[in-house]
């Protein structure tokens, strides 16, 4: 790995951890009703989404997500994202993707229409 790469992906890291444990935000979710209602399991839920994670296709982390944003490290963009119950809504810049989340685990599992594809938290 180029140690300019290195010190992206490090600087990436600490970016992530840092957002992971000095935000604190309110979340809102949707509820079967149409309402907004804040809610400690939709909190619960985004907290465990917060931080770096990896597909295992190379040595850095995938992404990383904070509190209203997914961002690739390997690309530097970032895009808003919106949960909901069960499921993750990203706002790309030409589509919207939307996937069922569930867990085994500590391994993120993303289902869309197309694919089921699996995270893991990264560690460096």
């Amino acid at each position: 790995m180029h140690t300019r790469e290195n010190m992206a992906l490090k600087i990436w890291t600490l970016l992530a951890l840092s957002f992971t444990f000095c935000t604190t935000k309110v979340l809102v979710d949707q509820s079967s009703s149409g309402k907004s209602v804040t809610d400690s399991t939709a909190l619960q839920r985004q907290n465990r989404l917060l931080g770096a994670w990896t597909d295992g296709n190379s040595d850095n982390a995938t992404f990383w997500i904070d509190n209203d944003s997914i961002h690739y490290v390997e690309h530097f963009n970032g895009y808003k994202y919106r949960l909901h119950s069960d499921s993750i809504e990203i706002n790309y810049t030409d589509m919207m993707y939307f996937a069922a989340i569930s867990y085994n685990g500590d391994t993120l599992i993303w289902t869309s229409d197309h694919d089921s594809v699996k995270f893991w938290p990264f560690t460096n």
